[in-house]
């Protein structure tokens, strides 16, 4: 498998899912008692990991000279960096349990779980689901794979269906 294909794939829809319709995943509550506060949340989050099929990997595994981030800025403004591409957030909330998103070309806004410093944009449609984490994020319950454990596993599962397959014939 090819890095950069699963790397073009993982921005497009990440782009998509900001600029489409909003999502609603189910939240995953802050394990502490207090609620962080707006300006807690602000800041720079990088691409930490990404699920592809059922694997979780690490998004260094994959993008190795990329920069993907979201960026909240106080103002309850922001952005989404690809590199160079940049696309405007034109409003974010946060509710205590979720930071909602609004991108320039969408009325509906994406509902992202926020736990420990950490982002989860989920989009349903393609199964993606991309973890940001800023620098004091809590990552422990992220069981991200890196790219040879990625390909370890992928190739075994291939070798079992394969195996199943031939037995059932």
């Amino acid at each position: 498998m090819n890095k950069r294909i699963l790397a073009a794939a993982a921005v497009a829809v990440m782009s998509v899912s900001l600029a489409a319709c909003g999502s609603s995943s189910s939240s995953a509550a802050s394990s502490s008692s207090e609620e962080p506060a707006i300006e807690d949340i602000a800041g720079t989050y990088d691409l930490y990991a990404c699920d592809y099929a059922e694997y979780t990997i690490l998004a260094s595994a994959v993008y190795e000279d990329e920069t993907i981030q979201v960026v909240l800025n106080e103002d309850g403004t922001g952005s989404l960096v690809y590199d160079e591409d940049v696309t405007e957030i034109t409003e974010w909330t946060f509710d205590g349990e979720t930071v909602r998103i609004s991108s320039s070309g969408t009325d509906e806004a994406v509902e992202c779980p926020y736990s420990n410093g950490v982002i989860i944009i989920d989009e349903p449609t393609s199964g993606l689901k991309m973890y940001f984490a800023n620098e004091s994020a809590d990552v422990s319950s992220i069981e991200a794979m890196d790219y040879d454990q990625f390909m370890e596993a992928l190739l075994a599962d291939m070798d079992t269906s394969s195996t199943s397959s031939s037995s059932d014939e």
